[in-house]
């Protein structure tokens, strides 16, 4: 009667869903996950981790990949062939500086005689405040633009305008909003940009250098009105989360 207990107890473990347990990864770097015998995952969090790469493999072979975000935070899956099958949902829980982001997973996993079920975190990683690379450009001798680079594809820009070390004007750019006119003149000490100001972002990518190009009429109170156009801050894409 006690074995047929046992027995019994151990069948119900079977059948029940796998329930996947957290586990903090290093930013920046695959993790892989095994979720049954023929079934794994891979997860790569970026460096800031507001982002996660997901790859779902059946035997080795990548069957989905995504990339979640703090906007596009949930994807359903629903990937079927000749032997087998992925369907469910994966969510990512975005958390606040300096706490954890998680993966979570809600999976049926079919192959030849074998159904399963995973539910639960796939990872956990820690959400840190990137404030990014800085670089000076100096317009004159108290006249000087600070860019700062931030963002995991180093695409959103933030230009201070200086006289000496006190601030006079700012703008950000990002992809969404890659490009800046100053509405009115901006003195600066003995210097003056004009009204008009153009200031444009290049997004960076593999095969070009991201950069800042400023375009407008500076006058000075010992110079005529002059034209001006020039790069003032330019860097390279390095490697991101998104790179294999």
């Amino acid at each position: 009667m006690k074995t047929m207990r046992l027995c019994s107890s151990f069948l119900l473990l079977l059948l029940l869903p796998y329930v996947g347990r957290s586990q903090v990864i290093e930013n920046g770097k695959y993790y892989q996950k095994q979720l049954g015998s023929s079934f794994s995952a891979k997860i790569k969090p970026s460096q800031s981790g507001k982002y996660v790469e997901l790859v779902l493999a059946y035997k080795e072979q990548a069957i989905v990949t995504h990339t979640l975000t703090a906007t596009d935070s949930v994807t359903a899956i629903d990937s079927r062939w000749n032997t087998g099958s992925i369907t469910g949902t994966i969510k990512l829980k975005v958390g606040r500086n300096h706490q954890i982001s998680t993966l979570d997973a809600n999976l049926k996993l079919t192959e030849p005689g074998d159904n399963n079920q995973f539910v639960g975190q796939l990872a956990g990683w820690n959400t840190t405040d990137q404030t990014g690379s800085q670089q000076s450009y100096d317009l004159g001798t108290v006249c000087s633009i600070k860019t700062t680079i931030s963002g995991d594809n180093q695409d959103i820009t933030t230009i201070i305008f200086y006289y000496v070390n006190t601030p006079m004007y700012n703008i950000t750019l990002t992809p969404v909003t890659p490009s800046a006119t100053i509405p009115n003149d901006l003195t600066i000490g003995r210097l003056t940009i004009a009204k008009g100001a153009k200031i444009v972002m290049q997004v960076p990518s593999k095969l070009q250098k991201g950069y800042i190009q400023l375009s407008c009429t500076i006058t000075s109170d010992d110079h005529d009105p002059a034209k001006f156009s020039a790069q003032v801050a330019s860097w390279d894409l390095s490697p991101s989360i998104f790179d294999h």
